[in-house]
């Protein structure tokens, strides 16, 4: 076994290919976004809600509306107050004490996505999911159908109100990257169009967070150089960013012109992932070996049957811990066969939790990692009972949750130590 390093942050989604006018026409790209989604759901849904600070909270490892969960979503009440998606919700309920916490609803939020695609798809064939709230849809050769690619915008804006009873904002421009742009700056319920010919001006103005893929450390470095705005970006000496970036450097510069050639890919074409992980937190810090133990076993069956789904196998298995102070330590192996069932996988994930063990501090956060995914081609058919009934296991599991729930059929080792709310 070897010791592998865990892979880098993901690849932009937008991007310039070597020969990036490769459209002979402009394009009419449209990115929609259902404005605070799982907080505007549950205020559409229930009506006391409405007008109120509400906060969207689920862990599967702490209690939902504990002080270790996150928030999933705030509304736009609650964001008056400084709440922002992804702040612990302790830090969230001293912002905003009188704030609603609710339990999100995984469900839910997925049946509406899937309903919103649907709408999405009466317009043109080539719709991509972004996120569970989020989509681009290219029109540039159906929009004349509907009169035209604003038309297109007011009629999806429409139809998400009569349908679920909340809005959403819609950028529309020449690619993805400018549609993306172009709906983050009107919030809720915006409207905005950046054409062609108005670049790069229309956007120079905008600060260099403006770009998708910009977090804050990257703002900050930024910053620091004197690249403020998307102007200053643009003009910034190409070298230098690259010295400072590397090849990103380069993505990040083009994007401050609005230079993007990527497609719309359909869901069905979209690729298999590179990688799964899953993680979660305790609900209280802790050094107590069964309850770490448990929380692997529960995390690496979660992504395990993921991976089962997209028929995929690992050569790569990894563990992380997440102490009481928020520092992280890591480890992995990569194994000498590709490996597809739960079994194998646990077996490779605990035999890395005991170099862990026993933990130097309190443990906050467990997560499993499977890279190096490889498409099954053919399923090897075991000679053994024993291994034959592993497999049938991980399918069973699988087709319960389908059709009765993910909470409809646990392993026991799952429950021991903390009370599970899947997600």
């Amino acid at each position: 076994m070897s010791t592998t390093r865990f892979p880098s942050l993901p690849k932009p989604l937008f991007g310039v290919s070597k020969s990036w006018k490769q459209y002979s026409k402009e394009r009419a790209i449209l990115h929609i976004d259902m404005n605070a989604f799982f907080a505007s759901v549950e205020q559409a849904q229930r009506p006391y809600l409405k007008g109120k600070p509400v906060l969207i909270s689920a862990d599967p490892y702490g209690t939902p509306k504990g002080a270790r969960s996150v928030a999933a979503t705030a509304s736009y009440e609650a964001r008056a107050y400084g709440v922002k998606t992804g702040m612990p919700l302790f830090q969230a309920k001293e912002l905003c004490p009188h704030a609603v916490i609710v339990e999100g609803d995984a469900r839910k939020y997925t049946g509406i996505s899937l309903k919103f695609l649907e709408i999405l798809k009466t317009f043109t064939d080539l719709v991509e999911p972004y996120s569970i709230d989020e989509a681009f849809i290219d029109v540039t050769n159906t929009e004349h159908l509907f009169g035209n690619k604003v038309e297109i915008a007011k009629k999806i804006k429409k139809l998400v109100k009569e349908n679920f009873g909340i809005t959403c904002s819609i950028g529309i421009g020449p690619n993805k990257l400018v549609a993306k742009i172009a709906s983050d700056l009107e919030k809720p319920d915006g409207l905005v169009v950046i054409e062609k010919k108005d670049l790069p001006e229309a956007i120079w103005h905008l600060p260099v967070e403006a770009i998708p893929g910009i977090g804050r450390k990257r703002m900050l470095k930024m910053n620091l150089m004197g690249i403020h705005t998307l102007k200053d970006l643009a003009l910034y000496p190409q070298e230098n960013l690259r010295r400072a970036f590397g090849i990103v450097g380069v993505y990040l510069q083009n994007a401050a012109f609005g230079l993007d050639d990527s497609p719309v890919v359909p869901e069905e074409k979209i690729g298999d992932p590179k990688s799964i992980s899953s993680a979660s937190t305790f609900g209280k810090d802790t050094l107590d070996e069964e309850k770490i133990a448990s929380a692997l076993f529960y995390l690496t069956e979660k992504a395990v049957l993921r991976m089962k789904r997209h028929r995929l196998k690992a050569t790569v298995v990894g563990v992380w811990l997440r102490y009481e102070d928020f520092s992280s330590e890591g480890k992995g192996e990569k194994v000498k066969q590709e490996i597809s069932t739960f079994e194998e996988v646990k077996y490779h994930a605990f035999r890395i939790l005991e170099r862990f063990m026993p933990p130097k501090k309190h443990v906050r956060l467990v997560g499993v990692y499977l890279g190096g995914l490889k498409k099954i081609e053919f399923e090897d058919i075991s000679l053994f009972k024993s291994e034959s009934k592993k497999r049938m296991v991980d399918d069973l599991i699988i087709e319960t949750r389908k059709k009765c729930g993910p909470c409809s059929l646990l392993r026991a080792r799952s429950l021991i130590g903390e009370k599970i709310v899947m997600t």
